[in-house]
């Protein structure tokens, strides 16, 4: 192969640190609603990208965004774990960028579900309990 030679272009300035705050500031504005209603482009990106990514984002979902960072919830710490794992992360990210046109960064959660008041009731009367107040 032919060596390449990088050059750098010191004619436009590195951006300073007041505007990567306000770039990430302008990532707040994507409503977790947002992120929702387009997960389902995020999940077919991630086939694209990655088989066994889409695994795992195919039992998640997106829980909580704050700061330029999204939270998904996965039922299990193995699949936390992975999601976090720098390469899963950096391909997740690079789609969510695609998907929402803004530089989201991913921290993977456990999400506990919230049983019903009906389920709780219903598993009470099977195992012949009751709520204590």
């Amino acid at each position: 192969g032919q060596a390449r030679t990088r050059i750098l272009d010191r004619s436009t300035p590195s951006p300073s640190i007041d505007e990567i705050k306000e770039n990430r500031e302008e990532t707040k504005n994507i409503a977790l609603d947002e992120i929702k209603n387009k997960w389902p482009e995020v999940l077919k990106g991630a086939q694209q990208e990655n088989h066994s990514l889409l695994f795992l984002l195919s039992t998640s979902e997106p829980v909580k965004i704050e700061k330029g960072v999204l939270q998904v919830g996965v039922q299990y710490p193995f699949h936390r774990d992975k999601l976090n794992e720098i390469k899963c992360r950096m391909i997740l990210e690079k789609v969510l960028n695609e998907v929402y046109q803004a530089p989201l960064r991913v921290e993977g959660v456990v999400r506990i579900p919230v049983i019903q008041e009906s389920a709780m009731s219903d598993i009470l009367s099977t195992l012949g309990g009751r709520v204590v107040e």
